[in-house]
């Protein structure tokens, strides 16, 4: 394969379901970056992002995990990604700041793509030329062969 893979961008919504959860499109779009069939971009202010709501009490709590835990799956994630320097931009989502961190390393990285479950992210549907989809529509154009 020659090819170089699709370069993407997950929210944290991805990263938590797809781990959380054995089944569904956020665990698939998981199991293909760590296969190495997406390029999964990363920056630190991702990572940082990741880590905040990963760590929340509630989530802990809920689903039994602990900082070691945690810890592993950030590591598993950098182990099968390319790290970025994320892009200088100003405030895009006024409604949910934290959300720029993602707009921000898809355009350091040059990644088409951000995949989101998150309303004010998919409300943008493209940003300087980064197209956001659901994670069951990124699935779908990979399967019908429209993004190469």
């Amino acid at each position: 394969m020659s090819e170089r893979p699709v370069r993407v961008v997950f929210d944290t919504n991805v990263i938590v379901s797809g781990w959380i959860s054995p089944h569904g499109p956020c665990r698939t779009l998981l199991t293909l970056a760590r296969n190495g069939e997406l390029d999964l971009a990363l920056s630190h202010p991702v990572i940082d992002e990741y880590l905040r709501v990963l760590s929340r009490p509630r989530l802990i709590a809920l689903h039994g995990v602990d900082a070691k835990r945690i810890r592993t799956l950030l590591e598993d994630i950098a182990r099968h990604s390319t790290m970025v320097t994320p892009a200088t931009i100003g405030p895009v989502i006024a409604a949910d700041p934290t959300d720029d961190v993602f707009l921000a390393c898809a355009i350091g990285a040059g990644a088409g793509f951000v995949v989101s479950g998150d309303r004010h992210l998919l409300e943008l549907r493209d940003f300087s030329g980064t197209v956001v989809l659901r994670p069951h529509e990124m699935l779908a154009a990979l399967e019908l062969g429209e993004i190469n």
